[in-house]
């Protein structure tokens, strides 16, 4: 009888915890969007139709922590069940400093809350960082009750199949070119990946076949690509290729002050590589001195042997005052970029 009993609270104990996991949910990611949509999926099982009496989501960052409980705390207003979704939750992500709560909020409020959720309410929070405050009382609640879930950002050769597979389910084709460049053109960005998909998804209609010039016509370049032809491009004092790759790139609306800093660091290692090679190091050698792809340190040398003794140093200077007039306001980004390039002359 004993043995019969310790099986009944057991089952209701499990029970219980289920509960409690099903209304009370974390979600991690370091990828924003993948989080978001993880929420997305599991809110429309129990929610199919959201609408203002049945759904709410907080943003944290603007939100204190016992507004949150409160809310939580109160039984929904013309419905069965409510969703709380708590956007953007950092004091439950690991971090180098402390978190710093609003003024006036009380953060065990919403630890008490955790303790003893509203039956009628499932709570999501969701963090956006690849981990947690295992110190935060919270996270170490949920985690006890394995509700925390981890959204990890997919492997680079996962991307291809998952467009096939989002844009198939719209009845949207994309051809190999177009997939290999998008995957370029995002930079090794997951969240820039999944995002131009969501535009190509609106671009297109069903039927209808995403080719490569598309990709080129909708999605930026990596910008750190070209910073490196501009600066090939400058230092074969190729000033009308270094002038159109630039205009390309304002097509998408690159900012002057990042792609000047590429620029810089490109010629930076140029002074790099000039400095080894005067020390009469092989190329070989200079490329895992400096960390750097042979062929890349290859291309360097080829181009040095073209620069005038004195050129990359004044290149830096050019580059620091068009940089300082920026910043400064005493010119507009575009005009001290393009007044860079018409004075541009390796020779001189």
């Amino acid at each position: 009888m004993q043995v019969l009993d310790l099986s009944i609270r057991m089952l209701y104990f499990m029970y219980a915890c289920a509960i409690i996991i099903r209304m009370i949910t974390l979600i991690y990611s370091s990828e924003a969007q993948l989080a978001k949509r993880a929420c997305d999926r599991l809110v429309k099982k129990t929610l199919p139709e959201r609408n203002e009496w049945n759904y709410i989501s907080f943003n944290m960052a603007v939100t204190m922590l016992k507004e949150l409980a409160s809310e939580c705390e109160s039984l929904p207003f013309m419905a069965d069940k409510k969703v709380v979704v708590a956007d953007d939750c950092a004091f439950l992500a690991k971090s180098k400093t402390k978190y710093k709560y609003l003024t006036d909020d009380v953060p065990e409020s919403l630890r008490d809350y955790v303790d003893h959720p509203n039956e009628v309410v499932d709570l999501y929070l969701l963090v956006y960082s690849d981990t947690l405050d295992e110190k935060n009382p919270i996270v170490d609640i949920l985690k006890m009750r394995n509700a925390i879930k981890e959204v990890a950002i997919p492997k680079p050769e996962e991307w291809m199949a998952y467009a096939t597979k989002f844009l198939g389910a719209k009845r949207i084709n994309i051809d190999n070119n177009a997939l290999l460049e998008l995957v370029s053109r995002s930079s090794g960005d997951y969240g820039v990946f999944a995002n131009e998909l969501e535009k190509y998804a609106c671009f297109a209609s069903p039927g209808d076949t995403i080719h490569l010039h598309d990709v080129e016509s909708l999605t930026a370049p990596k910008i750190e690509e070209n910073a490196y032809q501009i600066s090939n491009a400058l230092m074969k004092n190729d000033v009308a290729r270094a002038m159109a790759i630039y205009k390309d790139l304002k097509t998408f609306g690159v900012e002057e002050v990042p792609l000047i800093g590429m620029i810089a660091g490109q010629i930076r290692f140029l002074e790099q590589v000039y400095f080894l090679d005067g020390k009469g190091l092989p190329a070989k050698m200079i490329a895992d001195e400096l960390k750097a792809k042979p062929f890349r340190v290859e291309m360097a040398l080829r181009n040095l042997y073209r620069v005038p003794p004195g050129a990359l140093e004044r290149i830096t200077e050019e580059l620091y005052e068009a940089d300082k007039a920026i910043l400064t306001g005493k010119a507009t980004p575009r005009f001290a970029f393009e007044r860079f390039l018409a004075n541009f002359d390796i020779r001189n």
